[in-house]
Order: structure tokens, then sequence, then C-alpha cells
């Protein structure tokens, strides 16, 4: 049974991890590589799902459980002793809670890995019954305080949580591997709104999406985005995708294949976050990239810090000498409003103009104009 039970745990693990028995029937994982807490609390959901399946030793069937305590580095110790000795604690207050059950060492953690995992459950739910909503936050031509675009951006209606932004549920989204399916809600929701405002002789200028890696790798992704398009009467010339910049690097050659194909119908393509991954402009100059989006985190502290006021003339200088348009976002003061203009970058996205709004407060900004106090 113990030699079954190191099978299985071994098939759950990558190639950073270790696995061991200290004796008995406690087995300890070292898991070295995650970012999110969430990845933790899986990997302890995926141990639990595969032990609840029967162990066969002819001729008897026997079932198991487990109570799986985790500790964290560094918040809960530095030293091999200090981890094991919190992990130990975390697993007793697991078994007395019931079999099938983690715990951090820390309740405040184990109730953040609780709601996350509740998260991930809702995810299917929010899709099927449309429980998502598209906001927009406009994208505006400092010059004039006119609206030339706009950029969708996912909100759930949670129905225990209320409004959730996607900080607190795009991660879970990507983790589970449905982010795909999030895009292309949007996608089919964005467009048939754009259409509609269109048709009322509105102005909106180009609608921006945000893109995933995982969206793009899709086999049927340019397929389906045709069928999209031509199902809610979406011109292409319509529309820009947004891709971060260190997505961009995850298999280059498949994903500047595709982005050519969309180019090639049409729709104009900005790399978004620029300045915070990790591409060359031996790679950029390869793709079809019509703009640059400068990271907020620029944009905060320009005004007090010479670096990112440096990198950010940089980025506006080197877009212009490529040809490339570039937009400003994260903007939320006059001052740096200001500093951006004299710099010639007019496109200006963020909390100085408007807050991401619904469609109905989109509707009246592209009517009315908008508003300064």
């Amino acid at each position: 049974m113990l030699c079954e039970l190191a099978k299985r745990l071994s098939m759950l693990l990558n190639g950073d991890d270790t696995l061991a028995r200290l004796g008995g029937d406690e087995f300890v994982i070292l898991h070295e590589s995650f970012d999110q807490l969430h990845e933790v609390s899986g990997l302890a959901q995926k141990i639990n799902q595969s032990l609840a399946q029967p162990i066969v030793i002819e001729p008897h069937e026997f079932y198991v459980s487990a109570s799986i305590g985790i500790s964290l580095y560094p918040q809960d110790g530095t030293s091999v002793e200090d981890l094991l000795r919190c992990a130990d604690a975390a697993m007793f207050r697991a078994k007395d809670i019931g079999r099938n059950q983690f715990q951090f060492y820390t309740e405040d953690m184990t109730s953040q890995a609780v709601e996350q995992m509740a998260i991930q459950a809702g995810l299917r739910q929010a899709l099927r019954f449309n429980q998502f909503e598209v906001h927009y936050q406009p994208q505006v031509d400092a010059y004039s305080n006119s609206i030339v675009g706009m950029e969708a951006l996912i909100r759930w209606h949670h129905p225990e949580q209320g409004l959730l932004a996607p900080d607190r549920f795009v991660p879970i989204a990507e983790e589970a591997g449905i982010m795909w399916e999030v895009d292309r809600w949007v996608i089919n929701h964005a467009t048939q709104q754009l259409k509609s405002w269109i048709d009322e002789g509105l102005k909106p200028g180009k609608l921006s999406l945000n893109l995933s890696v995982k969206q793009i790798q899709q086999d049927d992704f340019i397929d389906w985005l045709q069928a999209c398009l031509k199902s809610n009467e979406c011109q292409a010339d319509w529309l820009e995708f947004e891709i971060t910049e260190t997505q961009l690097m995850t298999n280059f050659e498949q994903v500047k294949s595709r982005l050519h194909t969309i180019e090639q119908m049409g729709i104009s393509l900005a790399i978004d976050d620029f300045g915070t991954g990790y591409s060359s402009l031996a790679y950029i100059k390869r793709l079809p990239i019509n703009k640059i989006k400068i990271d907020r985190s620029f944009i905060r502290d320009l005004l007090i810090d010479e670096e990112d006021a440096v990198i950010t003339r940089t980025i506006i200088a080197m877009a212009s000498q490529l040809g490339l348009n570039v937009l400003a976002e994260g903007v939320e003061t006059q001052a740096q409003n200001t500093f951006l203009l004299n710099e010639k970058c007019s496109t200006i996205q963020g909390y100085l103009y408007s807050k991401p709004v619904n469609r109905t407060r989109m509707g009246d900004l592209l009517i009315k104009g908008l508003q300064f106090d």
C-alpha cells in the first residue's frame, strides 16, 4: 500500500519537487516552484482526489485518505526543522477537522486557500449562467479630451462575494486551464456591444481586448474568431488585441504565426505592460505590432523616480522611431498627464479620465463626452 501511495504522489509532482517518506504513513513533499497560493492548495486537492481511488491488493480493496498540513517558506520558518514542525502542526489540525482535509499553518492562509478553491469551482458555473460582465475603460486623446478607444475588462458577479475584479479570479482561471473560455466569452459579448454602439451612431473607436497565449494556442481560435465576428457583424478593423510582453515569449514561433494571421484579418495588435517583461527588440521587430502600452508601474512614480521617468521617455522615443503608437496606462493625476504630453505621448488610459465602467455608463460617456469637475 505504501508503495502504491508513493507512486500516486510521485505522478502529481513536477521536476523541481521532492517526495520523501518520514516513516510509518507520513510523507513529505517539498514543493519549490509556485507563484500563487492556490497552486499549493490545488496540489493538496489533487493529492486527496488521487488517494480517493481504491487501492487493490488482491483479493482486497482498500480506501485511504490523507490529512495534509502545509507550511510556507519563509513566513512559517527558514529552517528544515521549523518548516516540518509547522507543517506537522497544520496536519494535526487537518486531522481534527476530518478526512480528506488540508490546512495551512496559519488560519488566514487556510481561509484564503479555501476561498480560492471555491472561486475555481464557481468559474465554470459563471460561464454557464452568464455571471460575468464586461466593463470598459476609455482610452483618451489628451489633447482634445475625446474618447478614441476603450479596453474591455471582465468582472464577475459572484453570487456570494459580489462584484469581483479580475485579479481575484483571472490567475485562478489560468491555473485551472479555462482562461481561454473566459476570453472567448469577453470577445463575444464585447463585440456584440461594440456593434450596438456603432448602430446607434456612436463613435467608440478601437475596442481593445486582452488575449492570452492559451487562447492563441487553441487550434480552432482563428476559425472561432472569424465566426464570432461574422455572427456579431463586427468588422476586424474595429478591434485591437493586447498581449503581455512576457506572454509573447511563450512558444514564440507559434505565437508569431498566429499574430500574423490575426493582423492579416485586419485586427490591430498591441504589447501590454511594456517594460515589465524580458523580450528584446530583436523579437519585437519580427511581430506585427501596432502599439505599445507603457505599464502603469512606470507611470505611478515617474514624477518622483528619475529611473521611471527615463524609462518612460525611452519607451516613447523608441515607439516613435519604430513607427508604433504608444499609450500610457494608469494615469491618475494631471501632473502625470502633463509630463506625458510634454514627451509627445497623447493617448492616455487611467482614472484621471475614467475608471472602468459598465456598458450603460460607457454609452453615456460616448453620447455626452467625458465629464470633468
